[in-house]
């Protein structure tokens, strides 16, 4: 027998860490374990009397009954509901990914007096955030050339949705078991 069931940080996780299946963590544990031992006839007993030794070490002396119940109001008071097993019926909801942000594209842009593109008579690094109209050249001066690079791409951030959990644990078999104090 074992109860009460303990559930700490009740959460989701993704298992594959790319929005992929998530999954309850940490699982159920117990908290306390019960050694339910039936006692036999021993010693000298009356007809409708049960006789059972007494108690060694930390055992104590409970009658017990499938179900939970009140406990009798003789001897037997302290009340324990313990369990013979669990089903984890919670579930995750799926992980997505929502739009990224803060992603952009960069290159950097220089104009040339010639066509030998030797000494730029201007340089910008353009992206997809900042303005997008420079002044490029002075007055009076003719572009004769010009060269960008490659655009990198950087990829922002995706902001995490879903692994809601939902359900319950659902506790099985209940005994109750009735103690002397």
């Amino acid at each position: 027998m074992i109860g009460p069931l303990e559930i700490t940080d009740e959460f989701c996780v993704a298992v594959d860490g790319a929005g992929g299946p998530t999954e309850p963590t940490p699982a159920p544990t117990w908290g306390t374990i019960a050694r339910i031992c039936e006692g036999s006839t021993f010693g000298q007993c009356l007809a409708d009397e049960h006789c059972v030794p007494a108690p060694v070490g930390s055992f104590r002396q409970c009658v017990q009954r499938q179900g939970i119940h009140d406990c009798p109001a003789e001897e037997y008071t302290e009340r324990h509901v313990f369990f013979e097993a669990f089903e984890d019926e919670r579930t995750c909801s799926p992980c997505t990914c929502g739009a990224p942000t803060e992603s952009y594209c960069q290159t950097s842009v220089s104009l040339y007096p010639d066509a030998s593109c030797s000494a730029p008579t201007f340089t910008v690094s353009a992206s997809s955030i900042e303005p997008t109209w420079f002044d490029v050249n002075p007055k009076g001066q003719a572009i004769g050339a010009k060269t960008a690079t490659v655009p990198t791409y950087h990829a922002g951030i995706c902001h995490a949705q879903g692994g809601e959990l939902d359900g319950d644990v659902q506790l099985l078999g209940p005994r109750t078991l009735c103690c002397r104090p």
